[in-house]
């Protein structure tokens, strides 16, 4: 135990850089005087409380400070005892004062009125069948540092190396080459240490110690590093902070969102082939209430344009399934149902479901390329949200987000059948030859797991700071950050559509745009034909929205009326058949794979209307084609549930909307044009555009999985 100096009268005293004597003291003030012979007075608390203020006197090489808690009941009912025999040949009794002596004290030969120390001490060592000079040394170790100078210092040592410095610093620079290469064994890695000795130190020998040594200190080197665990598991540890952890802290709803993705451990069905195809999760986390704000499935790999539509279904209201349960309904907290249903304008009349919709303040990403595209940074830009890019390979800075993946694994995908588990390793025989659900049916599944499990469930990462004993749920917090914070409801902008779809700059020429191998035209583009367009900065060119989702159709800013217009792909014919940026690159390869040329917009558009028709006809050639099928569906169904179902803007002249006889603005038809009264009308007498509600009805009869 290390002995501390005295603040005394002559002691020495560092403050402020400057060594001082102390020569006195005045109630609560000291007197110092400096090697130059200053005399100083200064509150004796404000001198101990300084951080330049040191006692002048520790000794370097005092012994190393033992706990004496971390001895056995044995050692230390041990030390106790010894401790009272020392104790009886200084004083006479086994407690040290003879006010507490035992019966019989003092025994015969330990008075100290009677008898020397020395002849004590001797008595005591004969006694204990120890030397004199043991006792003596035990006394004066006693004396200086009490029980703990009692404790065997080869029992009591603490651990040290017993490798040589060279060899575990050999042994450290091996390791930590191994962390992004696959597992190894013991005796590679001695072989490795072995290695780096001979080229770190080629003139001195080192001997490694045996293998059995060698591998019990390698365990203990390298223990929480992951080195026999998993390689991923490796890599993540190795990718820890140095310093101690710092989280985000939200203190109300929407102030912090993490977004992240991740392959789902579960098939989802073809609806062509009627095979499984994989499919990817992302969803967006509320740091403050732990809520499921927004989520999305889509085939294969997310893309920025679903990134990008994630930050709308974060603002949208989520509505109740009518087979779900009454709880699941949104318990309002002085937010009138009527007006949040009627902004929401997507079910009207159905009630909204429990799990919160807000409009975030920021959100954290990883540096995945989906979230580091334009699309989604614009997204951003435009909806007023600060973007946050996560540190490389630092699962820490989301750590909320990674850990909710593994809940939906074990409490959701876990129960869906066509599960196939985290990896290889945990996957059944045939795991696809139960995946029956279609990836709607998935999505719906999933917001009802939400609404019944997730967001009322109690999460012990939640607590309240007046009732930390209190069960919190992420609703209960998002009734908590309301009640407090106040509710913000941003209502969608009728153009948020075509905000959030990436951007392409083109000009705009005699025949229409070209964009990624179609052709787009309308009348709108009449008065802009062969111009410049006013952003200076792109040469002359016009931005153009499109949805890789759905080509068949482009979106045009007027900027002389602030309004959005679509342009339809010139080779669409009197059929609109949705297809995706997927399909458009298929049918260029088919081109090529035929010696034609990609460029050519005939061929292409020959190319393309011959694989749509293979689709529609169910025709596919080959398996890849069945997915590009499967995958296009989605996409284009996607794209369609995004898309808002009136025009917001009015429309061109040759397209103005008419009123019916009886007046009713949710019916739109075109103009005639007066050139071709029958323009709206192909060979066959079908209607080129069909109002709402005859598409719904056409739809409800096109069932292709009506059997």
């Amino acid at each position: 135990m290390m002995k501390m100096p005295k603040l005394t009268i002559g002691a020495e005293i560092e403050f402020e850089a400057t060594a001082y004597v102390v020569e006195g003291f005045a109630g609560s003030v000291i007197v110092m005087r400096s090697n130059q012979g200053e005399v100083i007075r200064i509150g004796l608390r404000h001198l101990v409380t300084s951080d330049s203020f040191k006692l002048i006197g520790r000794v370097d090489d005092e012994v190393v400070p033992i706990f004496i808690e971390g001895v056995s009941n044995a050692e230390l009912k041990a030390i106790k005892e010894l401790a009272a025999h020392l104790m009886e040949a200084m004083t006479g009794y086994r407690s040290g004062t003879e006010a507490d002596a035992l019966p019989g004290e003092p025994r015969a030969g330990y008075d100290s009125v009677a008898t020397t120390m020395r002849s004590r001490f001797e008595l005591k060592a004969n006694e204990l069948k120890v030397s004199l000079r043991t006792l003596w040394n035990q006394k004066k170790s006693y004396e200086n540092h009490g029980l703990h100078g009692l404790l065997d210092g080869r029992k009591s040592k603490l651990g040290t190396a017993k490798l040589d410095d060279r060899i575990q610093k050999a042994i450290f620079m091996v390791t930590d080459s191994l962390v992004d290469v696959s597992n190894t064994t013991n005796n590679r890695i001695r072989r490795l240490v072995e290695r780096e000795l001979k080229a770190q130190y080629p003139n001195e020998d080192i001997s490694l110690p045996s293998e059995a040594t060698f591998n019990r200190r390698l365990k203990e080197l390298t223990k929480g590093v992951g080195l026999k665990g998993a390689a991923k598991q490796r890599r993540s540890i190795s990718n820890r902070p140095d310093k101690p952890y710092s989280h985000f802290v939200a203190t109300r709803p929407g102030e912090m969102v993490l977004i992240d993705s991740t392959p789902l451990d579960a098939y989802a069905m073809d609806p062509y082939s009627f095979e499984w195809i994989p499919v990817e999760l992302t969803i967006a986390l509320d740091l403050f209430t732990r809520s499921l704000v927004a989520w999305r499935f889509t085939p294969r790999g997310t893309k920025a344009v679903d990134a990008a539509f994630l930050l709308a279904d974060m603002i949208k209201p989520k509505f109740k399934g009518y087979d779900w349960a009454e709880t699941t309904k949104f318990a309002y907290i002085g937010i009138p149902e009527s007006i949040v249903v009627e902004v929401g304008d997507d079910a009207p009349g159905s009630p909204l479901a429990a799990i919160p919709f807000i409009h975030p303040e920021s959100v954290i990403v990883d540096r995945g390329r989906v979230f580091l595209s334009e699309a989604f940074s614009s997204a951003c830009n435009y909806l007023g949200i600060n973007l946050f890019i996560a540190r490389p390979y630092t699962p820490t800075d989301k750590a909320h987000v990674e850990r909710i993946f593994k809940t939906i694994r074990e409490s959701f995908v876990l129960n869906l059948d066509g599960y196939k588990g985290p990896d290889v390793w945990s996957r059944g025989s045939d795991p696809g030859e139960k995946a029956f659900w279609f990836l709607d049916e998935i999505e719906m599944k999933f917001a009802e797991w939400v609404a019944t499990y997730w967001q009322p469930k109690h999460h012990d990462g939640l607590s309240l700071p007046n009732v930390p004993h209190l069960h919190i749920s992420p609703n209960h917090m998002f009734e908590e950050g309301i009640a407090r914070a106040g509710f913000l409801y941003v209502v969608p902008d009728k153009n948020l559509y075509y905000e959030l779809l990436p951007t392409d700059w083109r000009t705009i020429q005699h025949y229409g745009i070209d964009l990624r191998g179609l052709r787009y035209d309308g009348d709108i583009l009449n008065d802009f034909r062969d111009q410049t367009s006013p952003y200076h900065a792109q040469n002359g060119k016009w931005p153009i929205r499109y949805d890789p989702r759905d080509r068949t159709f482009v979106a045009f800013y007027d900027h002389t009326l602030n309004q959005w217009h679509e342009l339809h792909w010139t080779g669409m014919g009197p059929i609109h058949r949705p297809f995706n940026e997927m399909t458009v690159s298929y049918a260029k390869a088919l081109v090529i794979q035929n010696g034609g040329n990609k460029n050519n917009q005939k061929e292409l558009e020959t190319s393309l209307h011959k694989l749509l028709n293979r689709i529609d006809d169910q025709q596919m050639l080959g398996r890849k084609e069945r997915r590009l099928a499967a995958v296009n569906m989605m996409n284009t169904t996607a794209a369609a549930r995004d898309r808002p179902l009136k025009p917001s803007i009015a429309a061109p002249d040759t397209e103005m909307q008419v009123l019916n006889s009886d007046g009713d603005l949710d019916i739109w038809a075109p103009a005639k044009p007066a050139a071709d009264n029958d323009v709206t009308k192909n060979a066959t007498g079908s209607k080129l555009f069909r109002t709402v509600a005859e598409a719904q009805e056409e739809d409800d009869d096109d069932d292709m999985f009506n059997f």
